[in-house]
């Protein structure tokens, strides 16, 4: 895997000028090692589990077209690359969105798997919009799970990550997890804008390194989104 460095996606972003800007949205820094997930964590009787937290898969706002360049098509695109194609993809979003534009705006080769789940997430433990208390009652450390987390609510997202950190179980069942975590960085304010500090208590980055390295520690390949 790739080393835990700020700025907690792509090195390029620390270029100055207009041509760190460029790398905002780069995902070449992530390193997979899907030899090694091929021969250890996928069998013939696996189920193969994309849960995407935040599932935005349509950044041409206007266009009823399918947007190779959003993050998550990208990842999916990886995967299947290197010969693995998810039996399920949960889909959960807030933002409403016509599911006939979901499917207009999506690959057709992931429209077979695709769960499209449009509430947002829940942070309470056993809550029945937390994913993880879906992933617990359908999946077991046979399967292959993979998590992205992207949602833009620091008071959602956090829980949510400590319950991965801290459940033994999910340990178990968890391969891969992204996440964008949202840290007081000045360099990211024009990108996520500047959060109210008296509201909202922001992780330092120090404090995100250590949950991810907590995270590895753990036995989950994880990594920072963008």
């Amino acid at each position: 895997m790739e080393p835990l460095v700020p700025p907690l996606r792509h090195y390029g972003f620390c270029i100055p000028g207009d041509e760190g800007k460029h790398y905002i949205g780069n995902l070449d820094y992530i390193l997979h090692d899907f030899g090694h997930m091929c021969r250890h964590s996928i069998q013939h009787s696996t189920k193969t589990v994309f849960i995407d937290m935040g599932a935005n898969y349509n950044f041409n706002k206007d266009m009823d077209t399918v947007d190779e360049y959003a993050p998550t098509i990208r990842l999916i695109n990886t995967y299947r690359r290197h010969g693995i194609h998810f039996d399920h993809i949960y889909a959960y979003e807030l933002t409403p969105i016509d599911t006939e534009r979901v499917y207009k705006t999506t690959p057709t080769y992931i429209h077979a798997a695709l769960h499209w789940i449009n509430t947002g997430v829940n942070a309470e433990i056993n809550h029945l919009h937390n994913p993880f208390t879906m992933i617990k009652e359908r999946y077991t450390a046979d399967d292959f799970v993979v998590i992205k987390l992207d949602i833009d609510t620091v008071h959602v997202e956090l829980p949510l990550v400590l319950q991965l950190l801290k459940d033994e179980e999910l340990h178990k069942i968890v391969n891969v997890f992204y996440f964008e975590h949202h840290v007081d960085m000045e360099e990211m304010y024009p990108y996520w804008g500047k959060w109210d500090t008296a509201t909202t208590k922001l992780s330092t980055i120090t404090e995100s390194l250590q949950i991810f390295s907590e995270l590895r520690r753990a036995g989950i390949a994880s990594h920072y989104w963008i």
